[in-house]
């Protein structure tokens, strides 16, 4: 069999050719799609009952619970206004992720040299408050990596209970 003198030698491995502009495209419409996504969850939380203004607005008084004709109703306001600054907190901090992720999508698809001071200054206006409510939580001694910290027991520890199992 003659070779030509543009086919490869037998040995030699044929690849395909490089196609990494297509994967690089593939990535960027991926991160539009995912960016698309969490902006649509975001608007869609701003517009909902579950806004963070719309829950700090939803106040029952100490009043509404009958507080001033028997004590327990003091306590059930009380539970009610932590339950209440805890969802309104919980919501502020899930739209701040949210954005934050849609920032974070838009500069990793245009570059940091191209991202503009007001999504810069929004960015770290995010990481300010969530570092406020870590540094909050964590003079209360809760430390929000802990699981404990949100059911009050442990979860098995694997390594452990196979050490303690190997005890017996």
């Amino acid at each position: 069999m003659a070779l030509r003198p543009d086919d490869a030698p037998p040995h030699a491995v044929r690849t395909p050719p490089p196609s990494g502009g297509q994967d690089l495209h593939t990535v960027t419409e991926s991160l539009v799609t995912f960016k698309n996504g969490v902006d649509q969850i975001l608007a869609d939380l701003e517009h909902s009952d579950a806004s963070h203004t719309r829950i700090r607005d939803q106040i029952i008084t100490k009043a509404a619970f009958g507080a001033d004709h028997f004590p327990e109703a003091a306590d059930i306001s009380a539970a009610y206004d932590e339950v209440h600054d805890r969802l309104a907190t919980l919501s502020q901090l899930l739209g701040d992720q949210l954005e934050a992720m849609g920032i974070t999508v838009d500069m990793a698809r245009h570059g940091y040299e191209d991202v503009d001071a007001d999504q810069a200054q929004r960015l770290m206006s995010i990481q300010r408050r969530t570092q406020q409510y870590v540094d909050r939580l964590n003079r209360k001694g809760v430390t929000p990596a802990d699981p404990a910290t949100t059911t009050g027991h442990r979860p098995p520890d694997p390594v452990g209970d196979a050490k303690q199992a190997s005890d017996i």
